[in-house]
């Protein structure tokens, strides 16, 4: 009987210093702080016509454009027409588009597109819908 009580204070004991855990150090983790840019492209839209607007994204990440406002004039009513609009590559005297939509004003982003670096650009054109020429307002957030 005693030498099982011995035993039971060895493997008790044994137990008791390996009880403490030993922290395994980390390593410092990094978090990339993408931050964002906003340029509003503002301008006048003819009848059938088209601008674009080139921009730098300086580094990865998402973009999105808002076309914000479609007036008559620089403070004049919001006008209900549909344009397209587009987020592209510039390509002469041009935008490339990548991807585009046709809309209206909204306060919501109706395109959104991963950017690598590089030269990027927003387009707004007529799709047939003006029947006069259009003050613009388009928010591009980007990298």
């Amino acid at each position: 009987m005693r030498r099982v009580a011995h035993f039971s204070l060895i493997a008790t004991i044994g137990l008791g210093v390996n009880c403490g855990t030993a922290e395994t150090p980390t390593s410092p983790t990094t978090t990339e702080v993408v931050t964002a840019r906003v340029v509003v492209f503002s301008g006048t839209l003819s009848v059938g016509g088209s601008r674009f607007y080139s921009f730098t994204a300086s580094q990865a990440g998402t973009a999105t454009l808002t076309l914000a406002s479609l007036a008559r004039g620089a403070n004049g009513p919001a006008v209900p027409a549909t344009v397209g609009l587009g987020l592209g590559i510039p390509s002469g005297a041009d935008c490339a588009m990548t991807s585009s939509v046709t809309t209206g004003a909204m306060l919501t982003a109706q395109i959104t597109g991963d950017l690598q670096p590089g030269i990027y650009c927003a387009r707004i054109a007529d799709v047939g819908s003006l029947t006069e020429p259009v003050s613009f307002a388009i928010r591009i957030v980007f990298p």
